[in-house]
């Protein structure tokens, strides 16, 4: 999709919603004016042997845009003071044009003399912040008092003055600190309503000063004087002349359209008073012509408004609202125009954060010359650039012919049609309002265009600062409502879905395949914050029903906090309430996926959730990972298992992840008995005891030396009767005994054959691609490992460290060949069971890999 930028020469800005879409070639609209390589035109302006010649060959670019600058200076100039609204200043017309010359030449001085990175960048006057200024006009009228002229002028003067440097501040604030991409988490919509609300106000200023009247929306007699003969003749020939232009541009395709129309109009003007010799003076009087002055007013006149012993001081701090919503708007601009000139001229070395700093000096020097604010002008730098004006040589030619512009004084303006500058602002004023109002239907989500509109509404009925405000109060309003729509909560599933990657015994995988159910884990996810965690306690409540409790009790409760990425204080304070829920039900309360230092941690931890050194008692858990967490679920389970075994020999160490991660044998038997009589301790109850009886029907293995005694161990759940396989395998074993720490192998190493644990607790662990080493496993006596690198010719997977004293049995590489060599059909059978084995872990890791876990 091509960019679509704004031609408009008086807009200065490119056009918001569609900057993420920008196209890096030049706009088709520029292609007919020849691009100019500014680095090679350098070269050759080193290389010019007459130096009298540049001048010369800037004129062209330096006339265009001369004519730009005055024709934004007369447009704007004029509406710069209230001059239709407060009769206080409706003479100030020729001021306005004034000062909008010295905000442009000082932001083009700077601007060419080294302090943008464009060459041939056009600074200008910022247009956005007249509707601001005509409310610091209002709020100095209201709080000094009309009648008191002598207080009010000066006074505004001084705001006007102050607000340029407080723009200046925020423009080199935001530079220096390096926050230029800081705009960008501004909500774009409520950018788009603000320019949207910018244009109708343009627009209606624009008719208010070719008709000479201020439209008071419930005042029928301002509608009476609008719709007068004379003033529907002078505003809707200005409409007329802006449809027109509208139109040629549709047909015209060319950046000079614009300012060649407005050009011609006085030329036919005045070739019309002269066809037939109307009365200048008529002319005058009816408003088709600006009035002259009384007195002729010097380029300098505005500075004699200055007066610092009659301003009133009181007034100013009460405008620091104004001020910085000003502010606010004001530098919104510039981080979106300055990336879009660099795309337009392929000039890829911009430095947003230089940009602004530049700004904030351009109108730290506007301020101090008691003029207003300026930023570089998107359109007309880029149509300046490509006619021509691509040095800084010609960026100080242009910056001295508007400084002999202001020199010659507003008096000017008395020649020219009232209806040239009313079109210009209408005109300039429907791109805007077009811009956001009617290119964004259909594109934005409908409460955002909603939103548009209603920023535009409360501007055009209450004020500018009020639509601001209105603005973020929305944008805040939309960002709850849009966050608090998505769900919390991303999967929510039984322990029978998701078990711990320890490797267990046949006997312990039949008890907590019969009780897994009382495991239930929810996964959390996003922001948690008090528009969705009412999300999060609906669903454990209704987990804890009467419904749900009846046919599925559960004892544990796992929240993982794995992807989540901060928590409020109300998500916080939410989990307290849903421990006292659980501690009701006696639920044991799991907490996983976060760490004492984290984000989520530290909320937590506030409000009491962590706990780093729980008691036996303690139904509330926390660990660092989901696994660590289904772990210790499991490890407590078991416990009554043991219980019900009585005086049978078995292997019962269990992993024992420290402190956090007690291992069932450290659990006592009280906290086993909890609700002896409830559903939950029937269910393990009776799990254990069928696990018990159906281990009595096999062979006992007590009575069978090592390693055949793992060997049926290990498969027996398969067989009731030992396999001859295990038989005349099981001498080929050789025993290993091992110490804390010792590795059995290395990641990456190759394999030299499986393993059997008889005693002691190892861990399996992984170097991931950052460097860091993270443990995905935990091998408990009973277990097998290593199979499948031998089988498969590959190399092991992970590392396995011994975490404790031990006894392992191996079956070297050689020995494994050795035996397929001599008996293959019985090392098949032995490795169809050593897969059959395995094969109950891959949905571990299946359900890991797929993040259900």
């Amino acid at each position: 999709m091509s960019f679509n930028y704004n031609t408009n020469y008086g807009g200065g800005h490119a056009r918001y919603q569609s900057l993420p879409e920008i196209d890096p070639q030049v706009n088709p609209e520029w292609d007919h004016i020849p691009s100019v390589d500014t680095k090679s035109t350098l070269i050759n302006t080193k290389k010019s042997e007459n130096p009298f010649l540049k001048p010369i060959q800037y004129l062209p670019p330096v006339f265009l845009g001369l004519i730009l600058n005055v024709l934004n200076a007369v447009s704007y100039g004029l509406i710069i003071f209230p001059t239709s609204q407060i009769a206080l200043f409706k003479d100030f017309g020729p001021d306005g044009i004034s000062m909008c010359l010295v905000s442009t030449f000082v932001s083009q001085f700077v601007c060419s003399g080294g302090g943008s990175i464009f060459a041939g960048g056009a600074g200008g006057f910022m247009l956005e912040v007249i509707p601001f200024l005509h409310i610091i006009c209002q709020s100095i009228v209201n709080d000094v008092g009309p009648d008191n002229q002598h207080m009010v002028i000066p006074t505004v003067m001084v705001a006007y003055a102050m607000s340029s440097l407080v723009t200046a501040l925020g423009f080199y604030l935001l530079g220096y600190f390096k926050l230029g991409s800081l705009v960008g988490f501004f909500p774009r919509h409520i950018l788009v309503g603000c320019i949207g609300g910018v244009g109708f106000f343009l627009m209606q200023t624009g008719l208010e000063t070719v008709s000479k009247t201020k439209i008071e929306y419930f005042n029928m007699e301002s509608w009476e004087l609008f719709f007068e003969p004379n003033s529907v003749a002078l505003w809707g020939t200005s409409i007329c002349l802006a449809v027109s232009l509208k139109t040629l541009q549709r047909k015209i395709d060319s950046p000079i359209l614009m300012p060649c129309f407005y050009l011609m109009i006085p030329v036919v003007f005045f070739s019309i008073v002269n066809l037939f010799n109307l009365d200048i003076v008529h002319l005058r009087a009816t408003g088709w012509l600006f009035e002259l002055p009384e007195v002729s007013k010097p380029f300098y006149n505005f500075y004699t408004y200055f007066d610092f012993y009659n301003t009133s001081w009181s007034t100013l701090p009460k405008l620091t609202p104004v001020m910085m919503a000003l502010t606010f708007f004001g530098i919104l601009h510039v981080p979106i125009n300055v990336p879009a000139i660099g795309v337009t001229i392929k000039q890829d070395d911009v430095d947003v954060n230089q940009e602004l700093i530049s700004h904030g000096w351009a109108n730290l020097i506007s301020g101090c010359l008691g003029s207003l604010q300026n930023y570089l002008m998107y359109s007309s730098s880029v149509l300046f650039i490509k006619s021509g004006g691509h040095s800084r040589y010609a960026g100080m030619m242009l910056a001295i012919a508007t400084f002999c512009a202001w020199l010659i004084g507003p008096s000017m303006v008395a020649y020219i049609p009232s209806v040239v500058v009313g079109s210009l602002i209408f005109h300039l004023g429907l791109e805007l309002f077009k811009e956001g109002v009617y290119e964004t239907w259909g594109i934005m989500d409908p409460l955002e265009y909603t939103t548009i509109w209603l920023i535009v509404v409360v501007m055009a009925l209450l004020g500018f600062v009020e639509g601001v405000v209105i603005g973020i109060v929305l944008a805040c309003c939309f960002f709850v409502y849009l966050y608090s729509s998505r769900a919390p909560i991303r999967v929510a599933y039984s322990g029978a879905a998701a078990k711990s990657t320890v490797r267990r015994v046949y006997r312990h995988r039949a008890f907590l395949d019969q009780v897994r159910n009382q495991i239930q884990v929810v996964k959390l996810q996003g922001f948690l914050f008090f528009g969705t965690i009412n999300q999060v306690e609906k669903r454990i409540r209704d987990m804890l029903d009467e419904r749900h409790w009846t046919t599925n009790p559960i004892r544990f409760l796992i929240l993982d906090f794995s992807l989540v990425s901060g928590v409020d204080f109300s998500g916080a304070e939410a989990f307290i309430r849903i421990r006292r829920i659980l501690l009701a039900k006696r639920v044991h309360m799991v907490v996983c996926g976060v760490t004492s230092t984290s984000e989520v941690g530290i909320a937590l931890h506030s409000v009491g959730i962590w706990n780093p050194n729980p008691s036996d008692d303690d139904l509330t858990r926390t660990f660092q990972s989901l696994n660590d967490g289904l772990e210790w679920c499991e490890n407590f389970m078991l416990e009554t298992c043991y219980r019900r075994q009585m005086q049978r020999s078995l292997p019962s160490a269990l992993p024992n992840h420290g402190d956090d991660n007690l291992a069932a044998n450290q659990l006592t038997a009280h906290s086993i008995a909890t609700n002896r009589g409830s559903a939950r301790s029937m269910l393990l109850d009776q799990a254990a005891i069928e696990t018990l009886l159906s281990e009595a029907s096999n062979l006992p293995t007590s009575t069978l030396s090592q390693p055949l005694a793992l060997l049926v161990q290990i498969f027996t759940e398969s067989e009731n009767i030992i396999d001859d396989a295990l038989y005349q395998i099981s001498s080929s074993f050789e025993c290993i005994k091992v110490k804390p720490g010792d590795v059995i192998w290395h990641q990456g190493d190759e394999a030299d054959g499986l393993y059997l644990v008889e005693q002691g607790l190892f861990k399996v662990s992984i170097t991931t691609v950052s460097g860091a080493s993270k443990v995905v496993e935990s091998i408990i006596p009973g277990s097998m490992l290593g199979e499948l690198a031998l089988f498969t010719n590959r190399h092991r997977s992970g590392t396995v460290t011994a975490d404790q004293e031990g006894i392992i049995w191996r079956l070297t590489k050689d020995k494994f060949h050795e035996l397929c060599a001599q008996n293959p059909s019985l090392m098949l059978k032995f490795v169809q069971m050593a897969l059959a084995y395995s094969a109950q872990d891959m949905n571990v890791y299946s359900v890991q890999a797929f993040e259900l876990m």
